[in-house]
């Protein structure tokens, strides 16, 4: 991590100068857009495809976490890491339907947000948090398979229990999946422009920033933006104590 390297040969001037969002804001913009819009249209499409959502719901859930050296189980959820900053886990009510799009955009945008300055991964649900249907898993680097969400190097804890549900068989099976996986990843972060941004000395004014790339990207299409607008960043804060 190239934080950890400077920190140990810098003073502390330097430390802070290095670590702030404006040397890093020109390397994110592209990746977080792609993560944004891609999360959108997959989960549009999904919606409206009846093989694949199948409840009576109108919404989606999605949880986070952090992977750790023992795999990943409900012991790794963002909110055990960042117990001091997070609320809860997970945002719900993600309502697909177009009298709620404007909502729907800024959940979707929230989502995304806590990934990038988190280094988040993702479980989405069909349905409500304990649905037994799961839509996808991702970072922020790719669509992840079933067998690493559910790999715990532990094995069983009643306490912690693996992550629930499991991704429909048409839905894996379906060319919209297999696409999905690729143009993920293409557009996605790589280890050159990602960053622990919680870490950095202004981390606390990212969604601010944020919340004005959004804005600008909603001005920038205009009629056929799939963006969200903020009139308050702290709309993107649907995790925060």
């Amino acid at each position: 991590m190239w934080t950890l390297h400077y920190d140990g040969l810098q003073d502390v001037q330097f430390r802070n100068d290095i670590k702030t969002l404006d040397n890093i804001k020109s390397k994110i913009e592209d990746p977080i857009i792609h993560i944004y819009t891609t999360l959108y249209n997959t989960l549009k499409s999904y919606s409206s495809n009846k093989d694949f959502y199948t409840s009576t719901m109108t919404e989606f859930s999605v949880s986070f976490y952090r992977p750790w050296l023992g795999g990943m189980s409900k012991r790794t959820s963002l909110i055990r890491q960042f117990t001091a900053e997070l609320a809860k886990n997970r945002i719900d009510k993600i309502d697909f339907r177009f009298v709620n799009e404007e909502d729907f955009r800024k959940k979707i945008a929230s989502i995304t947000f806590y990934m990038v300055k988190y280094m988040a991964t993702i479980n989405i649900k069909q349905g409500a948090y304990n649905s037994p249907t799961n839509v996808l898993y991702a970072n922020l680097f790719r669509i992840l398979d079933e067998a690493y969400m559910k790999q715990d190097f532990y094995g069983p804890d009643p306490d912690y229990p693996p992550i629930g549900g499991n991704l429909k068989d048409s839905w894996l099976s379906s060319a919209d999946y297999i696409n999905l996986k690729d143009q993920y990843r293409k557009g996605a972060f790589t280890l050159q422009n990602v960053f622990p941004i919680w870490l950095f000395t202004n981390a606390d004014t990212f969604h601010e920033w944020f919340a004005e790339l959004f804005n600008h990207m909603g001005t920038l299409h205009g009629s056929t933006s799939i963006f969200p607008t903020f009139k308050d960043s702290k709309d993107l804060l649907l995790l925060q104590k």
